[in-house]
């Protein structure tokens, strides 16, 4: 039975060793996507780009590449003005074989009919195919001799509440797309065609009744303008975003990325910089509002110098907000506090705190917020400064008295 057993297992171990690798890897079906360096190439300069998530199950029954039609070309129709080579039933033919890479037009190896190269002006699109079918979806480029749109902002940082100022040059007919050509302005981490814009400059759109500036070049202010959509968005809450130009749901050009910050940003002052052994940390908060306060927490916190706070443990929090609203918290904005005395405080056992280096901070969760005040802790002295001094020069004067008495009696005798 025992020998059985182990053949068992042995002939277990041997098909387990013999099963296909991707049975243990990672799950199908991401979306295989390609990408460009820039939405606008000049004439005769490469054309550069990467695609991912290409995999052999997306690549049809005689091959698969990356192909550059011209606008308005159908693909499975149309000749292709230039093809990547992925894969091809033709192991003759170059190709990469590689599911995600990078490829340069017209340069690699891979690539076929380099003799239409250098792409002469116009708008393109590029995407993955696999025989005469489009996978994913097809990126829009343009190529130009022309100067390339061009956007830019007066700043990068704005404060809650103020204008967003900006300038745009070259954003000509040709970039406009087919129904608009406008400025928006979306979260950092969103994306142009999939989620909304927060508000757009309109250059140009299809509908004539839509107010629209009609100029290649220009100012833009938002909300102000009379040409900007979506004015209940602002003013802008504070957070990162960018702004870019687009034709119909494509960007065009680079975008630019901006911060707007709090007008009256969070503040965290002491009454002073040095205290000593046993004294009251006192000092004052101000603006901490609920915007700032995260989900579980906002308190005031004390750790030693070079602890990374979301890392080492405090040595005292002041409570301002906690999720647990049976625990002791101020819940004001602005306020003063006094460590340890005040209720709010917790770790009060970490006081009176020793000598030594500290810092104190705004904290939402695990997370600084504002700026960090440094102070020192000293030992309690009562024999410092002048004093010591004097008590010294005292004992030694009387210590020279003591001694000329002696000598004067040692004469006499």
């Amino acid at each position: 039975m025992k020998k059985i057993f182990t053949v068992l297992l042995v002939i277990t171990i041997i098909a387990a060793m013999m099963m296909p690798i991707q049975s243990f890897g990672a799950a199908t079906g991401t979306t295989p996507t390609v990408e460009l360096t820039k939405s606008v190439y000049r004439v005769g300069e490469d054309i550069v780009g990467s695609y991912a998530n290409y995999t052999s199950n997306y690549w049809g029954g005689g091959r698969a590449d990356i192909v550059i039609y011209k606008k308005g070309d159908v693909v499975g129709q149309a000749s292709n003005l230039g093809g990547y080579s992925v894969w091809h039933t033709d192991s003759n033919m170059s190709q990469s074989g590689l599911p995600s890479g990078s490829f340069t037009f017209p340069e690699d190896d891979d690539v076929r009919n380099k003799q239409n190269f250098p792409l002469p002006e116009g708008e393109y699109f590029i995407c993955l195919r696999a025989d005469n079918s489009i996978v994913g979806e097809p990126v829009t480029f343009f190529v130009s001799n022309s100067v390339p749109p061009s956007l830019e902002l007066t700043k990068d940082t704005y404060k809650e509440g103020e204008d967003i100022v900006g300038s745009y040059a070259n954003f000509t007919e040709d970039y406009w797309g087919n129904s608009r050509g406008d400025i928006v302005i979306y979260k950092k981490d969103h994306v142009v065609g999939r989620d909304s814009n927060l508000g757009g400059y309109s250059v140009w759109n299809s509908n004539s009744n839509t107010s629209q500036s009609g100029l290649t070049s220009g100012t833009f202010t938002f909300p102000e303008d009379d040409d900007v959509r979506n004015k209940q968005n602002f003013p802008l809450p504070v957070g990162e975003y960018f702004i870019c130009l687009r034709a119909d749901n494509s960007i065009v050009g680079e975008a630019v990325y901006f911060k707007v910050v709090a007008a009256n940003p969070p503040v965290l002052t002491l009454s002073k910089t040095t205290y000593k052994v046993g004294e009251d940390i006192v000092g004052t908060y101000e603006h901490f509002t609920e915007d700032y306060w995260g989900g579980e927490r906002a308190d005031i916190v004390v750790y030693k110098k070079g602890d990374v706070v979301g890392q080492a443990s405090n040595l005292g929090g002041y409570s301002v907000y906690n999720k647990d609203a049976n625990k002791s918290q101020s819940g004001q904005a602005s306020g003063t506090f006094t460590l340890p005395a005040d209720d709010d405080v917790r770790n009060q056992a970490n006081f009176p705190l020793e000598p030594g280096e500290y810092f104190i901070c705004l904290r939402a969760d695990q997370t600084i917020v504002g700026e960090v005040v440094n102070f020192t802790v000293e030992a309690e002295n009562t024999q410092t400064g002048d004093g010591t001094l004097w008590g010294f020069a005292v004992i030694s004067v009387l210590g020279i008295c003591a001694f000329v008495t002696v000598k004067k009696r040692q004469y006499v005798y």
